[in-house]
């Protein structure tokens, strides 16, 4: 019994560590390859792939080498030694490997990025090399590990399901750890060295249990009833390992089916989640919590008599549940609505946890229950070669599993929707069961309840249910198209007789009806700057940002944009608003994410204008992070400017004040620009100069904002000075004490989260009324060497600005007092 916990104890840290490296992998590899879904896909296949391709060569490898061995439990201990040794020496490998091929990426990049096949293989093969090695160790453990635990033939069902449950109880503790805690504590690297060290414990661990037993055997339990001989005292001529076809297939499905509706589920809460790391964390905690429960059934399901019919019936329950998620994820979501409320964020972390558990938590049960049911059904035929047979089924499922999860990503969501990919594979469960109980002669009154189901499940099309949700009467809302593609949703929709876009069922895209304050973001670092003739633009959206620039004499154009439907969108639906940006020959957009095309690409700009990104959805803390910013300077032209639009009615000051404190170090200069007047929805732009200078070697701009000031009367035109806030230096008060937001310590990507649900709970307010006021005079009252040569009424068109903001903020909450006196003070100021 002791070497039964050992061994589970064991078994369930190494699933907790395996976690923690998937995590730290997908992350960094994100940050090489960017955060495409080509780039994501490629990255799962290398590390699912090794996985697979050990579960298959370990197993084999090992049961020839334990033939040669005079005590078979003493050999597999030391043999999955080795293999924890192996995936930690192969891991520490990863900070040799990695920067090696960082620094010849970008080489490769450039010569194939007009090939996007061949890149998409070099991507591959670069994730292989990385991943598929230590990857290639972790699938070993298992079989190695049934070996250990497999004491006789009749308990190798219950055994290998034990382990099955052990070690997928382990990967949940670790998406947990690694979700939620780790990283936010002690950074990415450090939490990547912790599952080495993990790793390497386990190794020494296991070493230490073996000498030990190995002089005390008498007391092991090595020479007791669990000795290698008495352990395969049950083999008979029954079987020699060999495994059914028909098991090998419903391995294979049971691997394609759970990731493919693990994508397409995660699209699914796409819809009702912030999206922020923690809700994609609790996704994937809540999946692995259930395939527990499911492989714990499947383990008390061992101990029945071997029957296809209790699969049989496993398949059509997971058909009927299946079917049953998307229905109840319309009901449990009020349609499509928003989850949270105004709760805190550990509250709305459990509300997220709860609503996953209930959707999808039976629907991951039950087909959970498939895998490990498995064993049963080759039980009797397994002989004694318990890794092998472990191997080849595990093997083949996680093959599948790559096949699942691309053509969920890369093909159901494009031919199907997401509605009808899941409803396909909950009729391929129903097809399955049919297939199983065909083969059993059943009752009249079995066949007429399995007729009933079948039709209760047919009838449960989910044709009718909703896409994108809009309100059509209280908003006005018109849907004009939508787009279900492998990075998100997508949809055009027609409000107050403006066009809009939507991503995931969020308007984070903006539109047409703010098209003068979208094309601000260009106008006025292109005016500040002069003479721009490359400029790159973070992120599409509609386009009508980057379509200003084709007003000036600009003469190349790159854009951006992460997700391809929107490309499609912007260029179907805001022609007319953009500028045609499509067909101008300046223009280049790319369908690749910005942090990664700037590190990947040798060209330089002279403007490199950020989109507004919302800093608590997942993914853009990178975009917030030191090294993109680093990268960025060097992709600057002397002289140009990296422009960071941020949106302040999404972020709080301690958002704010690490952006800016991570920008001071890496641009030589840093000054704060407003991109409107607004009270409740303001708009400000950091600056990162490519280099140290003042306001008075730009001309053109001067000039323009001189003559801005002169037709202010007359056009209500506000001058281009009066958009200048200040230099930011890192001796201002909100900067005391705040950390860089760097790729490991990730401080933005946890940190915007909880301000999001803190503001929503009322214990924060976002940086716009008077804490943006209060935070503009703070920069205003410290010296900037960035006005040094204007003369006095340049000045005070600057502090113009502040009094203009001042007035429109009074106004928004009816205080006509205070709106009068910052109205004088901003005409005294600018006219006298």
């Amino acid at each position: 019994m002791f070497k039964l916990i050992f061994l589970f104890v064991l078994f369930f840290l190494s699933g907790a560590a395996g976690l923690l490296y998937q995590v730290m992998w997908m992350k960094e590899l994100s940050l090489l390859f960017g955060s495409s879904t080509q780039s994501a896909a490629v990255t799962t296949a290398a590390f699912f792939f090794g996985l697979g391709l050990g579960a298959y060569k370990v197993s084999y490898l090992a049961e020839a080498y334990a033939k040669k061995s005079v005590n078979r439990d003493q050999f597999y201990l030391g043999f999955y030694a080795g293999l924890e040794i192996a995936i930690a020496g192969s891991a520490l490998l990863y900070f040799l490997i990695y920067p090696a091929f960082n620094s010849v990426y970008a080489s490769m990049f450039d010569v194939l990025q007009t090939y996007s096949w061949l890149l998409i293989a070099v991507k591959l093969l670069l994730a292989m090399v990385l991943l598929s090695i230590p990857a290639f160790f972790m699938g070993g453990t298992l079989p190695v590990m049934a070996e250990l635990v497999v004491s006789a033939q009749s308990l190798f069902a219950r055994r290998v399901a034990s382990i099955y449950f052990i070690n997928t109880l382990g990967a949940c503790v670790g998406a947990v750890a690694g979700g939620f805690w780790l990283p936010r504590v002690f950074g990415f690297n450090t939490t990547y060295i912790i599952a080495i060290v993990t790793s390497i414990s386990l190794a020494l661990l296991t070493l230490g249990y073996r000498y030990y037993f190995r002089r005390h055997d008498s007391a092991s339990g090595f020479s007791n009833s669990e000795t290698s001989d008495n352990r395969r005292e049950e083999v008979t001529s029954r079987g020699h390992g060999n495994v059914p076809n028909i098991v090998l297939l419903l391995a294979a499905w049971s691997g394609f089916a759970t990731l493919a509706l693990q994508v397409l589920w995660t699209r699914l809460f796409a819809q009702v989640l912030q999206n922020s790391t923690y809700t994609y964390s609790a996704i994937l905690s809540v999946f692995l919590f259930a395939l527990t429960i499911g492989a714990f059934i499947a383990r008390r399901l061992a101990k029945i008599k071997k029957s296809e019919k209790i699969l049989a019936v496993i398949m059509l329950m997971s058909a009927l549940v299946v079917a049953l998620t998307p229905s109840w994820y319309m009901t449990m979501t009020n349609d499509m609505s928003y989850v949270g409320g105004k709760v805190e964020l550990t509250g709305y972390v459990l509300e997220v946890l709860v609503l996953i558990a209930t959707v999808i938590g039976p629907a991951v049960i039950v087909t959970g229950v498939c895998l490990p049911y498995l064993y049963k059904l080759v039980e009797e035929s397994v002989g004694d070669r318990y890794a092998q047979v472990v191997g080849r089924i595990n093997s083949t499922n996680t093959f599948a599993a790559i096949v699942g999860s691309l053509i969920a990503g890369f093909v159901m969501f494009h031919w199907l929707g997401t509605w009808h990919a899941i409803y396909s594979i909950a009729l391929c469960y129903l097809f399955a069961s049919i297939l199983l109980m065909s083969k059993h002669s059943l009752s009249k009154r079995g066949w007429c309840g399995l007729g009933v189901i079948a039709i209760f499940i047919i009838s449960l099309n989910p044709s009718k249910l909703l896409i994108v949700p809009i309100d059509p009467i209280g908003k006005k809302e018109r849907l004009l198209e939508v787009w279900e593609g492998s990075a998100g949703t997508v949809a055009v929709v027609e409000r107050d007789g403006n066009l809009r876009t939507k991503l995931n069922n969020w308007y984070a895209l903006g539109g047409s009806g703010a098209s003068q304050l979208e094309a601000m973001q260009t106008h006025l670092p292109v005016n500040l700057h002069g003479q721009a003739n490359a400029v790159f633009y973070l992120g599409l959206g509609t386009g009508i940002t980057a379509g200003t620039i084709l007003d000036y004499s600009t003469k190349k154009v790159v854009v951006a944009e992460l997700i391809d439907e929107v490309i499609t969108a912007s260029e179907r639906y805001f022609t007319d608003f953009n500028n045609n940006l499509f067909n101008d020959p300046r223009v280049k957009v790319v369908n690749e994410d910005g942090r990664h095309y700037l590190k990947a690409s040798q060209e330089n700009f002279d403007l490199i204008i950020a989109d507004l990104f919302i800093p608590w959805r997942a993914g853009v803390s990178s975009l917030y992070a030191l090294e993109h910013y680093e990268v960025a300077k060097q992709r600057l032209a002397d002289g140009g400017y990296y422009i960071q639009w941020l949106p302040m009615y999404q972020i709080s000051e301690a958002e704010f004040s690490v952006i800016a404190r991570t920008m001071l170090h890496a641009f030589p200069m840093v000054t704060a620009w407003r991109g409107d007047f607004f009270s409740d929805k303001p708009v400000i732009a950091l600056i990162g100069h490519e280099s140290v200078g003042a306001l008075k070697d730009q001309t053109f701009f001067r000039q323009a904002a001189l003559q801005a000031i002169q037709t202010y009367r007359e056009k209500g035109q506000i001058p281009l000075l009066s958009h200048y806030i200040g230099q930011i230096h890192e001796a201002l008060p909100f900067l005391a004490d705040v950390v860089v937001n760097t790729d490991d310590n990730a401080i933005i990507e946890y940190q915007a989260p909880a301000s999001h649900r803190a503001q929503k709970n009322g214990q924060i307010n976002w940086l716009t009324g008077p804490p943006l006021l209060a935070l503009m005079r703070q920069i205003q009252s410290t010296e900037d060497t960035y006005l040094k040569g204007l003369t006095e009424k340049e000045v005070r068109a600057v502090f113009a600005g502040y009094f203009l903001h001042a007035a429109q903020m009074a106004k928004e909450i009816g205080d006509e007092q205070s709106q009068k006196g910052a109205e004088a003070q901003f005409n005294q100021l600018l006219f006298q």
